[in-house]
């Protein structure tokens, strides 16, 4: 299935990392404006309330987005359009019974709301982004499902443009806290709902077309296996979440609102390296959950290839984290300490994240708990000893110490299930790119001549030291567009030829 499908499997995943890309750099122009039209208070309070919203959707969901990929996926590829259509019903209604206890949770006081001194109008605002989130995690784990991911990007960057454009108007306004976070966060979760909702009614009706078998589970049996499924994804994304994002609102309590901003946007940064893993994580697991050989080989390539894209990225920023902040403003380039810090998670987050991915996929539910638990329980541990003695450095030192934490699970989980991880190519896609991107600091070449040059040569470098194979070229190229694609094979040949 996997070399049958090659092809349609690259682009699927080629075209959520473009949704994600598109995301990522989409955020990063938000980011860039409002520090630069608001006060760095403004962008701490959103940074909170960001935060706040990301940990209440993670309940909202109950974990039905992963768990609808895995049935659906199945479902696909056996093309029961029936089966499908019971699973998607029931991934609805799970959802939204999981909005209305989300939403009631909010309406009462609560602690969390308190520290961040949440007003009411900022309760109806943070409802509304629960929702229109939620519903839209669904919609595009379903789309990820089919593998027919080619609409994601489009409709990511009619969404994104909007939000940009109405936060812009809003800020220009003096709409404050409120209008942004409708703006920003609301009407782009909202018009991307929409489009998705369009899109997955035309693709259930094709499908349907080509389909009469009956489905053989009832809607009952369905929300059996996906509530099952859920909330053994649920549980762990959950301590990912809360692992992930406590840490701006403890900082927020802590230290108020200019080392939140601070460290929120370190973050932001990170996770924008993630989109690779992201992207190969998300397309993985209904393939995973689909096939029954080759599986180990499928979340190794995974690994590898998350390796490949976020690595030499990361390398090249690890060492110009200055002048990458300073571009939103002067008091940001305090934060350089803290991005450095955040960065060293990276690796071990996308070796735990395959790993996780593959024993879900399996149904071994305990083992991904495991990973995601021990990633969780040190950061939020830490957090509260180290935020409030050294700020924002405190926060990702925690942050990273839970990555490590994460991996070492991890990799006692590969050795439990015979999988094997080959960390000589980890090692050379960590150690080359950082090497270069420190000999070019160093002779204080410029940082946008010095990270370009450090991706470039390390690619080249990875290529003839064969940690890049022709193989992977190859599977590249066929994702490409012919006239590029050529260009790309012909210079490759003389680069390994020299």
């Amino acid at each position: 299935m996997i070399e049958s499908n090659k092809q349609a499997i690259g682009r699927g995943a080629a075209y959520i990392y473009i949704q994600f890309f598109v995301s990522s750099i989409s955020g990063y122009i938000f980011w860039l404006i409002i520090t630069q039209l608001t006060s760095s208070a403004i962008v701490g309070t959103l940074s909170a309330i960001i935060a706040i919203t990301e940990i209440l959707v993670s309940f909202a969901i109950i974990g039905i987005p992963d768990s609808v990929q895995r049935f659906l996926g199945k479902s696909f590829y056996e093309k029961n359009a029936e089966s499908a259509k019971t699973y998607l019903a029931a991934s609805f209604i799970l959802v939204s019974l999981g909005i209305l206890g989300t939403c009631l949770f909010i309406i009462i006081d609560n602690a969390v709301l308190k520290l961040t001194e949440i007003d009411y109008n900022l309760k109806l605002v943070i409802i509304a982004i629960v929702t229109s989130s939620a519903v839209n995690l669904l919609l595009t784990s379903i789309i990820i499902s089919s593998l027919k991911t080619k609409v994601l990007p489009t409709v990511n960057i009619i969404a994104s443009s909007s939000k940009i454009i109405l936060s812009i108007f809003l800020i220009l306004l003096g709409g404050g806290v409120v209008g942004i976070s409708l703006s920003y966060l609301f009407v782009g979760n909202a018009l991307s709902a929409i489009l998705l909702a369009v899109y997955s009614i035309r693709l259930f009706r094709s499908v349907s077309k080509a389909d009469s078998a009956r489905s053989e589970v009832g809607l009952r049996h369905a929300s059996k296996d996906l509530l099952v499924g859920g909330v053994a994804s649920w549980i762990p994304m959950l301590i990912t979440n809360v692992g992930i994002q406590l840490g701006t609102i403890v900082l927020y309590g802590a230290k108020g609102s200019e080392d939140t901003a601070i460290y929120f946007i370190s973050l932001t940064i990170v996770n924008a390296l993630l989109v690779g893993t992201v992207s190969l994580t998300a397309i993985g697991l209904p393939i995973l959950s689909s096939i029954r050989d080759g599986r180990k080989r499928f979340a190794w390539q995974t690994i590898r290839w998350g390796y490949l894209i976020s690595v030499p990225l990361a390398s090249s920023i690890f060492f110009y984290s200055r002048e990458i902040l300073n571009l939103l403003g002067q008091n940001y380039a305090e934060g350089e300490t803290s991005l450095q810090i955040l960065l060293l998670s990276l690796p071990p987050t996308i070796i735990l994240s395959g790993i996780s991915n593959l024993v879900y996929s399996y149904g071994n539910y305990k083992q991904s708990l495991a990973i995601d638990f021990f990633m969780g329980l040190p950061r939020t541990l830490l957090y509260f000893v180290l935020v409030p003695i050294y700020g924002s450095i405190g926060a990702s030192m925690s942050f990273t110490v839970g990555s490590l934490a994460g991996l070492i699970v991890s990799i006692i989980v590969t050795r439990k299930i015979g999988m094997l991880i080959f960390w000589k190519d980890l090692v050379l896609v960590f150690f080359i790119p950082m090497l270069i991107g420190f000999i070019l600091h160093s002779i204080e070449i410029n940082y946008v001549i010095g990270i370009f040059a450090t991706i470039i040569v390390s690619y080249v470098s990875l290529y003839k030291l064969n940690a890049i194979t022709k193989s992977d070229v190859m599977d590249i190229v066929d994702i490409l567009p012919d006239s590029l694609s050529n260009q790309i094979s012909n210079f490759l040949r003389k680069v390994k030829r020299d």
